[in-house]
C-alpha cells in the first residue's frame, strides 16, 4: 500500500473553472459528446472527490494499522459498533466482549475510522444512503445475552465494566451493573443441578439490561 505523505481530509477541493484545469476540461469537451466546459469541471471535482474519499480510507487504514501497532500485546481490541455504544453510553450485547467477540472483531472490515461512510444497499426507490461504518453491527452471528454460556458471560462482564471506566461512564451506573452482576453470581441457582435455573439467571439478566 502506498503511504500516503499528507493527511486527505485536510485536502481542498481544487477550482476545476479556473484557467490552470483548462487542459483537463477541454480533454473532456473534445472526447465526450454533449459536455460543455461546465459540466467538464463538474465531472474533473466528482472524480476527484471519488479519488480523495479512497485516499481518506487508505490514511484512517493507516492510522489504525498504526495504532495497533502500539498497543500493547494483550491489549483488547473491541470492535467499532461495541466502541460506538459505550462511548454513548448506550446499551451494547455483552457478546463483543467475550473472547468469541474480541476475535471477531480483530477480523473484522470495520475496524477502521469509525466516522467513515458507508453505503447502504439501495432502498426499494433505489436510492443509496450512508452512515457512520461505527454505527453498523460487524457481519458476525451475534449471540444475544440470554443464550450466552456461564463463562462467556464472566468473560464479558468484567471487560464491559472495564470499558465503562475508560469511557467514562457515570459511577453510579458502573456500580449498578457491578451489584447486579455480583447478585447473579452470587444467586443460589448459579451453581444449581438443573441447568434450566442456571440458564433462566442468563435470562432474567438479558431482559433487565434490555429495558
Amino acid at each position: 500500500m502506498r503511504f500516503l505523505a499528507e493527511d486527505p481530509n485536510k485536502a481542498v477541493l481544487p477550482d476545476f473553472t479556473s484557467k490552470e484545469h483548462a487542459e483537463a476540461r477541454a480533454h473532456l469537451t473534445n472526447n465526450l459528446l454533449g459536455v460543455d466546459d461546465a459540466h467538464a469541471a463538474q465531472t474533473l471535482a466528482s472524480l476527484w472527490s471519488i479519488s480523495n474519499k479512497t485516499a481518506e480510507a487508505r490514511w484512517a487504514t493507516r492510522l489504525e494499522e498504526a495504532r495497533v501497532a502500539e498497543r500493547p500485546p494483550n491489549s483488547v481490541i473491541l470492535s467499532q459498533y461495541a466502541m460506538r455504544k459505550m462511548k454513548l453510553g448506550q446499551y451494547c450485547e455483552l457478546h463483543y466482549f467475550t473472547n468469541r467477540g474480541l476475535h471477531e472483531a480483530s477480523h473484522s472490515i470495520f475496524i477502521s475510522d469509525p466516522e467513515a461512510l458507508v453505503m447502504l444497499p439501495p432502498d426499494e426507490d433505489g436510492l443509496c444512503f450512508f452512515i457512520p461504518a461505527g454505527a453498523i453491527r460487524d457481519p458476525t452471528t451475534i449471540v444475544k445475552d440470554e443464550d450466552l454460556t456461564w463463562d462467556e458471560f464472566n468473560e464479558a462482564a468484567l471487560r464491559m465494566i472495564a470499558a465503562m471506566k475508560v469511557y467514562d461512564w457515570p459511577t453510579n451506573r458502573i456500580n449498578m451493573h457491578i451489584e447486579f452482576w455480583s447478585g447473579l453470581q452470587n444467586h443460589r441457582w448459579r451453581l444449581a443441578p438443573d441447568t434450566l435455573e442456571q440458564r433462566a439467571l442468563l435470562l432474567y439478566q438479558a431482559q433487565q439490561r434490555r429495558k
